[in-house]
């Protein structure tokens, strides 16, 4: 089909790091469908897997440099943080060059984490923003400016917003006043193979599974101790690469000083997961926030009922004793009384995990209907009608107070100013 409209598309990241992304280029796949070029901004430097796939899927992109409102860790040195604001500062205007170049019917910013496309946006053109995680305690990410400032902002922009779960539209619909759409991730069935070797030993264990990035927000750390604390025999298959060295660290640390080598078993990310699921009992979503659970809704698929922490969209996935367990969030005490559970009730097994199959059918044929054409999308966009260009947003404010780096900032901070020097003469020659 030839191309009719053009989007100009903002990922926060620089790497393929989960579902997040390819949530957004399956959404892209189906808008090219309908007729639209996306042409991507993604975060310079952009790592091979990201790269690969764009240039696979001839994906025109350009590379900027820039950091989040949102950021895991955020500096307390004043010159780390001047030095940010002034690259995010030069990245809206690299991005306004860009939109003036390409002039983009709309724009398309991937996730709340950042603002930099719709500052950018003096045209007025219509922005969809998609919202896919939480801003709340245990995420792991902190705000630059307050929440407060951050609602402001949104509800300044000229943008529709588009939920991925309805618990994400109950979060933010408290705070923020756009119109908005709840567009499930799609999901399909996993393949799975019988060649797989299997990471687990005892023929007589309950087996357990979780897949996604290991890090302390997701929950294995509570899930290794009520393996641990478990009064029956479970193994554990960890599927997935650790958020970092320090996790990892922590991670094997943990396993040895709980004496359970013999039952945890990290097999690192697998690209055929469904193998790995499908050698497993039960599957376990731990994660204090999970925004929708694609990979909870991927076991069920598989017929595996879902141990998971009772907040988010795990909840509107799992009911408890119909489809799996559901405990609060970092109880390991009520964890392993779930893991207990399964390990003494081989019936809850198999019924739980036929439920689940079946709900979880019936729900992907259900989103398969709510597939919402780009032309629907842009009427409710355009539809905002909302003065952008006199919005007085305060992360430009923040931009403009925090950008100048002067002399005395440099004399207090000199081993980060060679840090930073050294990084922005790689960057450019990158």
């Amino acid at each position: 089909m030839k191309s009719t409209l053009k989007a100009l598309v903002l990922l926060h990241t620089n790497e393929i790091a989960g579902g997040g992304e390819m949530s957004l280029f399956k959404a892209l796949s189906n808008w090219r469908n309908d007729g639209v070029d996306s042409i991507l901004v993604v975060r310079k430097p952009v790592q091979e897997n990201l790269k690969g796939y764009l240039v696979k899927n001839h994906i025109k992109y350009y590379e900027v440099y820039f950091t989040n409102w949102m950021q895991k860790d955020p500096p307390n040195n004043k010159y780390e943080i001047k030095w940010r604001a002034k690259q995010n500062k030069k990245s809206v205007e690299h991005i306004k060059g860009i939109i003036n170049s390409e002039n983009p019917d709309f724009l398309v910013t991937n996730t709340i984490t950042s603002p930099w496309l719709m500052l950018a946006n003096n045209n007025r053109l219509p922005h969809i923003w998609y919202i896919r995680e939480f801003i709340s305690e245990g995420n792991s990410i902190e705000p630059i400016i307050s929440k407060r400032e951050i609602y402001n902002d949104i509800n300044s922009s000229n943008s529709l917003v588009i939920y991925n779960s309805k618990s994400v539209e109950e979060f933010y619909s408290k705070f923020i006043e756009l119109k908005s759409i709840i567009n499930y991730p799609q999901v399909i069935k996993l393949e799975s193979n019988s060649s797989t070797n299997n990471p687990f030993i005892d023929a007589n264990s309950l087996k357990l599974i979780t897949v996604g990035t290991i890090a302390k927000h997701k929950g294995q750390r509570d899930l290794i101790e009520a393996i641990a604390a478990s009064s029956n025999k479970a193994e554990l298959c960890l599927v997935g690469d650790f958020s970092d060295e320090d996790e990892e660290r922590y991670i094997r640390s943990l396993i040895t000083k709980l004496n359970i080598e013999d039952r945890v078993h990290i097999v690192g990310p697998k690209p055929d997961r469904g193998s790995y699921i499908s050698l497993a009992d039960v599957a376990v979503t731990p994660s204090a926030m999970e925004a929708f659970g694609r990979t909870t809704l991927e076991y069920m698929m598989m017929s595996k009922p879902v141990i998971g922490s009772n907040i988010g969209g795990t909840r509107e996935l799992v009911a408890s004793k119909k489809r799996g367990l559901l405990y609060s969030p970092g109880d390991i005490e009520q964890l392993t009384k779930c893991i207990d559970y399964y390990s003494s009730n081989k019936a809850a097994i198999v019924g739980h995990g036929i439920n689940a199959k079946e709900f979880s059918e019936k729900f992907v044929q259900s989103q398969k209907s709510k597939i919402y054409t780009i032309k629907y999308i842009l009427e409710l966009a355009t539809s905002q009608n909302r003065d952008h260009q006199t919005a007085q947003f305060s992360i430009q404010s923040h931009l403009e107070s925090e950008s100048k780096i002067n002399f005395i900032d440099v004399i207090r901070s000199p081993i980060q100013f060679l840090k930073r020097t050294v990084f922005s003469i790689l960057l450019f020659i990158k």
